[in-house]
């Protein structure tokens, strides 16, 4: 009995054990494409990699073109090409090409700076407008003066603008850094405009008085490494010195002395040292 007993207990444990193996069977079959894990240094020009060639760094910034929904519609495929021809010498990223709308004009020059390796963009790209973007002259003005009149970040009352084939001149005067890009930036994404040429300039404060609270943003930025930045204040102009690893730390550090009231000019000698570590 007590060996039909031993028996049977065997048994039990073989199908048990049998089982467990058709379940794991059962679950690599029901869901063969598992979720693959990996790390951005798996990628090809991550960090830790050599530098990039005159050719790598090219294919990286059409790359990232394709990727940005504003200028290559976001898509990767190479077909879908935005019009946009990329050059690329010695981390010198040439744009050139045609686009229909200013705004993919500004972005792609954006765009092409924040990939790793690029020391200096030249924008020679044209914009020709789709016979859809066209408008007359009056017609960007108003609009242009509309869109400025309905951001709360800009004094309207404060700014000119002039339109001359699609060309807009911006002209005035304003009290932050911020408030002359906020105008910009609304004139840009404008039907028409082919061209933005902002001469707003920036009210200087006398004494500027600000040299440990710029220090202090430095510090404190997660962005930024404070030790490879300098600068030294010559009235309302603020001259940046010191080298950075990619334009987004270099515009970061622009951003933070841009935030300082009273400031009206900005010298940039920031360095891009984008050698990879």
């Amino acid at each position: 009995m007590y060996f039909l007993f031993y028996l049977c207990l065997c048994h039990a444990s073989y199908i048990i054990i049998r089982f467990d193996l058709i379940d794991v069977n059962l679950t690599e079959s029901i869901w063969p494409n598992k979720t693959e894990n990996f790390s951005v240094s798996d990628v090809s020009g991550g960090k830790g990699q050599a530098m990039k060639t005159d050719k790598e760094l090219k294919q990286d910034v059409i790359d990232e073109l394709y990727w940005e929904p504003t200028v290559g519609g976001g898509t990767m495929n190479s077909d879908a090409n935005p019009g946009i021809k990329v050059s690329a010498i010695d981390g010198v990223v040439t744009l050139g090409g045609e686009v229909d709308t200013y705004v993919k004009k500004w972005g792609a020059y954006r765009i092409a700076w924040r990939v790793r390796g690029v020391k200096k963009v030249v924008d020679n790209i044209t914009v020709k407008l789709a016979d859809s973007f066209k408008l007359d002259d009056e017609e960007i003005r108003r609009a242009a003066a509309h869109a400025i009149e309905l951001n709360v970040s800009i004094p309207e009352e404060r700014i000119n603008v002039k339109v001359q084939k699609g060309k807009v001149t911006l002209t005035g005067e304003v009290d932050w850094a911020f408030q002359k890009e906020a105008a910009k930036e609304e004139i840009s994404h404008l039907k028409g405009v082919v061209w933005v040429d902002d001469q707003i300039t920036i009210m200087p404060v006398e004494p500027l008085d600000i040299k440990d609270k710029i220090k202090s943003a430095f510090r404190r930025n997660a962005l930024l490494d404070s030790n490879r930045i300098g600068f030294a204040i010559h009235g309302s102009t603020v001259i940046l010195t010191g080298s950075v690893q990619s334009w987004a730390e270099k515009e970061e550090a622009l951003r933070i002395v841009g935030a300082a009231r009273g400031v009206s000019q900005i010298e940039d000698h920031i360095l891009i040292n984008s050698l990879e570590e």
